[in-house]
């Protein structure tokens, strides 16, 4: 479990970082479709890594030994989930919707979402100028600030 935290933090920062380098990006698209365009051609690429190197059952699992698929197997018969399964079931698909944490975890996407959609969409405008890349003043600090350098110190009048 710490692991998939610390992926999670790792994954946050090179994001950060890739996202910077992007949007120093010169060219006839604004920074921000360049990211959409580069983070989604590395997803697709990752999807077909994925796709390639993952595995679907225990059975199949490239790197398991025959001994270790059956350790694999049992393992997976005693919690009762079985091995591979593609056919959708009526009673699943209602079990699923009588289920209280289908809908738990759907107000919670929800609840995460709205932020990113509300405050990231081009047709809600900052109260402050837009720049690239650069650290932006709130209108409260920028006034201020100029009214500081407007007056001069006490010790000069």
């Amino acid at each position: 479990m710490g692991t998939w935290y610390l992926a999670n933090g790792f994954g946050i920062a090179l994001g950060g970082l890739l996202g910077f380098g992007i949007g120093h990006i010169n060219g006839a698209l604004p920074s921000w479709k360049f990211e959409f365009l580069i983070i989604g051609a590395l997803c697709c690429i990752w999807g077909i890594v994925m796709y390639i190197f993952l595995p679907d059952s225990p059975v199949t699992a490239k790197g398991l030994t025959l001994r270790e698929k059956r350790v694999v197997v049992e393992r997976l018969r005693g919690n009762q989930t079985g091995i591979e399964n593609k056919h959708l079931k009526a009673y699943q698909v209602k079990e699923a919707f009588c289920d209280v944490k289908l809908y738990l975890f759907f107000l919670l996407g929800m609840v995460c979402n709205i932020p990113n959609g509300g405050m990231y969409t081009k047709g809600v405008e900052p109260p402050y100028p837009k720049t690239d890349l650069r650290t932006q003043e709130s209108p409260t600090s920028a006034q201020s600030s100029s009214k500081a350098s407007a007056s001069p110190p006490s010790s000069q009048r």
